[in-house]
């Protein structure tokens, strides 16, 4: 071989060694960090709904109380000729249209239920339930609520440790945000376990209460769409690549800020075959099929244990190949820049 077609070799060869070694230098470094941002987005995100969840819970705690406070106690108790049956339903749904709630539920206590001829929708060992408004509610979902072992885990709680309870609760195939507040004989008796509560502190001198009002909110596909991060405007450049959040219970997805429900359950397979909180895996987020980095967490923090699929919560995730976007477009740049050069350099080589 002449030393012209030595030199044009070596040029070539050089050119591509260099090149694609930085390309694939950058190609894996800038992955990585890729990942670990996402990962952190994912994190941040997590916090953020969490903490939206807590003030919409602060929020209908809130309005529960005031619902059931001095000025309203004492028409909810005011007895009628046939019992009190006829005030309870208009008062239930004061307390859900006023905390914005999907259902509202009234508890009593089952002495007080039996004197007062409230009507029996579910008896526990010591309160009844004696109304959940709406009462026509699609698929008589209603009747589920009054009998479901999650609802009246947090009204028993409530009534018996007499203290508000906030838990975001499965039932049937949907989540609610659940919110029990007892309360009592005396409105001077609720307003002391008020002061008590917002002082974090308990009251044993409190008499038991006569009843719980509770309220729940569905965390429908509505609700995670609506309190999703909006992703930056697009510039027509880059394609936009939000956060999504999955909402679980168990196997079951309950709802979704995807539009796509398969992708939604895929998300979920894929986080339950991880077997650990951050997961990669292949979802039809957008459509076609692209890898995705997702973050399981739940609905109440424990630092004691690790996030659980077995406990309910969200699975929030992001696509990896969309945010890879620019690295891909700039790794055929140089690549082609680096054939142009490669074909001067072979020329200037060949000529020298």
């Amino acid at each position: 071989m002449s030393l012209r077609y030595k030199a044009l070799a070596a040029v070539v060869f050089l050119v591509t060694a260099v090149t694609g070694g930085l390309l694939l230098f950058v190609k894996a470094r800038v992955e990585e960090l890729t990942r670990t941002g996402i990962e952190r987005e994912l994190s941040v995100d997590s916090l953020r709904l969490r903490q939206q969840l807590s003030t919409a819970t602060e929020r209908t705690q809130d309005g529960l109380r005031a619902m059931i406070g001095p000025e309203n106690f004492p028409l909810f108790f005011a007895t009628f000729p046939d019992g009190i049956k006829n005030n309870l339903e208009p008062k239930v749904d004061d307390w859900r249209r006023h905390t914005r709630a999907d259902y509202a539920i009234a508890a009593l206590d089952s002495r007080v239920a039996e004197e007062r001829r409230a009507p029996k929708l579910h008896a526990a060992d010591d309160y009844w339930i004696v109304a959940t408004v709406p009462t026509a509610a699609p698929g008589a979902l209603w009747e589920r609520l009054a009998a479901s072992a999650e609802v009246n885990g947090v009204i028993g709680t409530a009534f018996r440790d007499v203290r508000t309870v906030a838990e975001v609760i499965p039932v049937g195939d949907a989540l609610f945000l659940a919110v029990a507040t007892p309360f009592f004989e005396q409105p001077t008796d609720f307003a002391e376990f008020c002061q008590a509560e917002e002082l974090r502190t308990t009251r044993a001198d409190l008499p038991p209460p006569w009843g719980v009002a509770a309220v729940l909110i569905e965390l429908s596909s509505a609700w995670a769409k609506r309190n999703q991060l909006r992703p930056p405007e697009d510039d027509g450049d880059e394609p936009p690549n939000p956060i999504h959040e999955v909402l679980f219970a168990g196997n079951r997805v309950a709802a979704s800020s995807l539009d796509d429900r398969r992708a939604a359950e895929e998300s979920l397979i894929a986080a339950r075959a991880a077997g650990a909180p951050r997961f990669m895996a292949s979802l039809p987020l957008a459509g076609p099929r692209e890898a995705s980095i997702g973050l399981v967490q739940n609905f109440r923090e424990d630092r004691d244990r690790p996030a659980s699929l077995d406990r309910p919560g969200f699975i929030a995730v992001k696509s990896l190949d969309r945010e890879l976007v620019p690295l891909r477009r700039m790794i055929r740049g140089v690549m082609l820049g680096g054939l142009v050069f490669s074909l001067f350099g072979a020329a200037a080589a060949y000529g020298a």
